[in-house]
């Protein structure tokens, strides 16, 4: 009868991420780590509670055996206010932790000498003459060239992958090997912290 009142008043109850909360617990309770867009769901579910209770604190003249339910439900500051501070859309942002900004930081320079660097034999026209396109193109986390099969002995390099066709190699050129190594070693710290930070989040839930 509470409920309908309260309903009937125009006024509706802020539940929020409560579509797959039960399969999101049961994950973390076999031990498994949420993503970051389950922890921003999970996020929300906690963060109505506070909304919950405060629509039930103002309408508890109305609604007593109701308000009474909600003065039993927690807070969760702590929590709601780190997932917020960590996620960012479907991502962690950059500022989740020091060392993550610092391996990002990383990240983008050796994607962008990576870019220069390829853009020289692009420009220079004794190498695109060999080239099927002039584009970097990224095959098996390096950064290769589209090299035209029958020229593929005058590009130094090593050979990443084929076309289907046959009619494509792309090769790694000898001078962005070194570079390719760190950004992928790089991109596997950036994997080993985001581990880590999710972790940590999941483990507050």
């Amino acid at each position: 009868a509470e409920a309908m009142n309260l309903l009937g008043s125009g006024q509706h109850v802020p539940f929020m991420g409560m579509a797959n909360i039960r399969r999101l617990t049961e994950k973390i309770n076999r031990g498994l780590l949420l993503e970051p867009e389950e922890l921003t769901e999970y996020g929300d579910f906690l963060r109505s509670f506070r909304l919950i209770g405060k629509l039930f604190e103002k309408n508890q003249y109305q609604t007593p055996v109701l308000y009474r339910y909600t003065r039993g439900l927690g807070e969760f500051h702590e929590i709601t206010a780190e997932i917020e501070a960590c996620i960012n859309g479907h991502r962690l942002s950059d500022d989740s932790s020091r060392e993550l900004r610092k391996i990002r930081g990383r990240i983008r320079t050796l994607e962008q000498d990576l870019q220069q660097s390829l853009d020289k034999f692009i420009k220079n026209p004794s190498v695109a003459k060999y080239l099927q396109d002039r584009l970097v193109i990224v095959k098996e986390e390096r950064y290769t060239l589209p090299v035209k099969t029958e020229f593929q002995s005058r590009i130094k390099g090593n050979l990443i992958d084929r076309s289907s066709k046959g009619t494509t190699v792309f090769i790694e050129p000898l001078g962005v090997a070194k570079l390719n190594d760190r950004l992928i070693m790089a991109k596997a710290e950036e994997t080993a912290e985001v581990y880590q930070i999710l972790a940590g989040l999941t483990g507050m839930i």
